[in-house]
């Protein structure tokens, strides 16, 4: 898992092939003014989800993972809270792996939390599950987010 700001994205960029164009979309200037959904940066392999919709409470969210995919998080408005777990035996898994959209649910688990807002970024990897969507306060907030999926490299 990295946590950081974009003005430091740079330094990561030795981590994963795909980050270049990852920090390149996010720096866009035209970025918020772009309609949510899917926009691809390099076909299957690098692509960018926007979303809007508002944060709930922690206690509403479950832990979700990925295995083919990192997730790169970046809140263009608003606040929320993003709860992190390092993923390992013993969690209780909710909804199975589902290869097709790489995406699994775990059950409800003791998380460590961070606050993300504009200019912040976090990236998680397969072994970093996470609850986004949580709200930063005591009221629900409106947020606008970018998700970018970066294929991990085959071994």
């Amino acid at each position: 898992m990295i946590i950081d700001h974009l003005t430091h994205a740079d330094r990561y960029l030795p981590v994963l092939d795909g980050l270049a164009p990852a920090f390149d979309f996010l720096r866009r200037p035209d970025l918020a003014a772009l309609p949510d959904g899917r926009h691809e940066l390099d076909g299957s392999r690098v692509y960018a989800l926007l979303q809007s919709y508002t944060t709930r409470p922690r206690e509403l969210g479950k832990p979700e993972a990925h295995r083919r995919y990192v997730d790169i998080q970046c809140l263009l408005a608003g606040r929320e809270v993003c709860g992190i777990v390092h993923l390992h035996d013993g969690l209780e898994i909710d909804t199975p792996y589902d290869a097709e959209r790489d995406f699994m649910l775990l059950r409800p688990t003791p998380c460590d939390f961070v606050t993300l807002q504009p200019g912040a970024f976090a990236v998680f990897f397969p072994w970093d599950a996470h609850q986004p969507g949580c709200q930063a306060g005591d009221a629900p907030e409106a947020v606008r987010k970018v998700v970018i999926k970066i294929a991990m490299p085959e071994r």
